[in-house]
């Protein structure tokens, strides 16, 4: 778990921070797709999340043509107590959580909006955050299985 947090931090600080222009570029999310299914197999119990036959853009186009519960759904499966609490101890679960919100502190709207009324400026950016949006998914999935049966506070 602690090896997935220096890359889950960049990733938080990259896409966050608008004075990464790059940040909207494609070539880094493949890298992101790696580590947020390492997050989400890490939270399942003798199961595999990816059987290697997909490719990052695969999934990437999966997590954009997917709605958000069917694509959660890919995911299920009974969840590991321990490595969910081993993560919320090393503070992975904060560092997902904050790549979650990291899109949302980098513009003052929603930079996956799909409201066609935008203006222009906001449109063009929803338009580049495809791949940021893909990656949104997958935050979220990760979240939700390292929170999945955790009665603790």
């Amino acid at each position: 778990a602690m090896s997935l947090m220096r890359p889950l931090q960049t990733y938080t600080a990259w896409i966050s921070d608008p004075r990464f222009t790059d940040a909207l570029e494609p070539d880094g999310y493949p890298a992101v797709v790696d580590l947020m299914l390492d997050v989400i197999k890490l939270q399942l119990i003798g199961q595999s999340v990816d059987d290697g036959r997909a490719s990052k853009v695969d999934w990437v186009r999966r997590a954009n043509d997917t709605l958000p519960a069917a694509f959660s759904k890919l995911f299920e499966g009974d969840p590991d107590a321990e490595a969910q609490n081993m993560c919320r101890e090393l503070k992975l679960l904060d560092a997902v959580y904050h790549a979650t919100v990291a899109p949302y502190q980098r513009y003052d709207f929603n930079p996956f909006s799909s409201d066609p009324n935008l203006p222009p400026e906001q449109l063009a950016v929803t338009k580049v955050m495809g791949g940021a949006r893909a990656i949104q998914m997958f935050t979220h999935v990760a979240l939700q299985r390292l929170l999945a049966g955790n009665a603790e506070s």
